[in-house]
């Protein structure tokens, strides 16, 4: 008996390590912490949490879309210069085959 009671305790040990739970992530606290409060009779904290949720949000939604202006501007603008580059382009050489021409 002795010895099963020795194999089921180093069994269960084996069990309990494999059952280990990760430790709980940023968000996983911020989701735990905005349950608490849900849960609670204080409304205006719960207000004022869901109030600053939103507020980040949009101005996390504005700097997304400024990004995209700003990029949109900035391939308006290398399309623009490529063209004036290639319009220089040309341009020289016309003159020089027209040069050539002539001479």
């Amino acid at each position: 008996k002795r010895r099963n009671n020795n194999n089921n305790k180093r069994r269960n040990s084996k069990d309990n390590n494999d059952k280990k739970e990760k430790p709980a992530t940023e968000e996983d606290l911020d989701a735990a912490m905005d349950e608490y409060w849900m849960k609670s009779n204080k409304k205006e904290i719960v207000g004022k949490k869901l109030d600053d949720d939103m507020d980040a949000y949009w101005e996390g939604k504005k700097t997304e879309e400024q990004k995209e202006q700003e990029a949109k501007e900035k391939q308006e603008q290398d399309g623009k210069k490529l063209d004036n580059d290639m319009d220089a382009y040309w341009e020289e050489k016309n003159k020089k085959a027209a040069a050539e021409t002539t001479e």
